[in-house]
């Protein structure tokens, strides 16, 4: 066998070695997307650019969310659509509690909230409010990428629903949203206040 031959086997075997080398560095420095606690880190405010509003499902897949263990309180984020820029603002609402929300007047936005898919429960809104004031627009589910290097075990799910709105006119909303049963099997449920106000 040539020289030249052999040094090519040799590159290639080592090329082979730093193959899995270089992805577990890309994995390790990469930005966590799934931040999970009882509620002790801070809500994240971020945004990101989008070019079609049709396809945020998508992009939103692969934003950063924070998890709650606690079964009183989760993470939910706001996200305002202005200018093809989605501003995320994560807020912590309580079982039984009321947030404030300020939303701009004529804009879109998107209330996203953990929906985990292992479980047959979805997030409903339980009141009627002035279609004047708010319009809502659609809910769609969305899958946060698994793991890279091992697989979801039964009820670790990281899944969201997103509920599409626009503000229309200025005033004062309530949202009631609560996480049910999809079928009303069990009467266990979270269910929390949003006071809109729109601006």
């Amino acid at each position: 066998m040539l020289r030249k031959d052999v040094a090519i086997i040799k590159s290639k075997k080592y090329l082979l070695l730093f193959i899995p080398v270089i992805i577990l560095i890309a994995f390790i420095i990469s930005p966590k997307r799934i931040i999970v606690s009882n509620c002790s880190n801070p809500p994240l405010k971020y945004n990101f650019a989008f070019s079609n509003i049709g396809k945020l499902d998508k992009l939103l897949s692969n934003q950063k969310f924070n998890y709650s263990t606690d079964i009183n309180r989760k993470y939910i984020s706001v996200i305002l659509l202005e200018n093809n820029t989605a501003y995320v603002e994560e807020h912590i609402i309580t079982d039984g509690g009321a947030t404030d929300i300020t939303i701009p007047q004529n804009t879109n936005f998107i209330i996203s909230l953990h929906a985990n898919s292992t479980i047959a429960y979805t997030w409903n809104i339980k009141n009627k409010f002035n279609t004047a004031t708010i319009d809502f627009i659609k809910k769609t589910k969305i899958s946060i990428p698994k793991y890279l290097f091992k697989p979801r075990t039964d009820g670790d799910d990281y899944d969201r629903e997103n509920l599409y709105f626009k503000s229309l006119n200025k005033g004062n909303e309530k949202l009631v949203l609560r996480y049910e049963h999809k079928e009303g099997q069990t009467a266990q449920f979270f269910e929390s206040t949003l006071n809109i106000n729109i601006k």
